[in-house]
């Protein structure tokens, strides 16, 4: 049994090592990678319909990847919807799916250059979702990875505000003001 999970290990480094045309197209990654990237390609282009019903398509096939969640949360978030109910449900759907994979995501060092926008993602789904207190959580977790990411302490200020917390949320637009007035104007 050991032979064969040291065996199943060598034999998955061996493949992900090869040039890309020597691996077998129907390979079950390379398969997910070409769905994904897909998926990455129609919500660049603000499809957010046809991205949401890719993942949802194959999301089944891959339940121990965290991209179609990822990809799900935010097209929830994105998704133009038709009333309030909707948008709410979406926007918990968000926030629950970006929960789901964070564990992972603070674990993993793959995923440290992402993570800022990772928590910003998810405070945006708690904070648009009326979860002030969950937002800022995650916020907080965002300037703790980059001190200086702007539009992180632009939304900490506003969902201090919202929590009538007026001492933090001024000093969050204060951060903002100092970051953004920092950086060169490039004309």
């Amino acid at each position: 049994m050991l032979k064969l999970n040291f065996a199943a290990i060598i034999l998955t480094l061996f493949l992900l090592l090869l040039p890309g045309d020597i691996i077998p197209q129907h390979h079950p990654a390379v398969e997910e990678k070409r769905i994904v990237q897909t998926i990455e390609k129609l919500f660049k282009d603000k499809k957010y319909r046809e991205s949401l019903d890719l993942v949802e398509k194959n999301r089944n096939a891959y339940p121990y990847s965290i991209s179609f969640s990822y990809w799900r949360a935010l097209n929830m978030l994105y998704l133009p919807v038709n009333g309030l109910s909707e948008r709410n449900k979406n926007y918990g759907i968000a926030a629950s799916e970006l929960e789901k994979i964070m564990p992972y995501i603070e674990s993993n060092p793959y995923f440290k250059d992402n993570r800022k926008m990772i928590y910003f993602h998810a405070a945006m789904a708690f904070g648009l979702g009326a979860n002030y207190k969950r937002a800022v959580s995650y916020l907080k977790k965002a300037v703790d990875t980059d001190s200086r990411f702007a539009e992180a302490w632009f939304n900490l200020g506003v969902y201090y505000y919202k929590l009538h917390n007026n001492v933090e949320s001024e000093r969050s637009f204060q951060m903002y003001l100092d970051i953004v007035n920092s950086k060169e104007e490039i004309f």
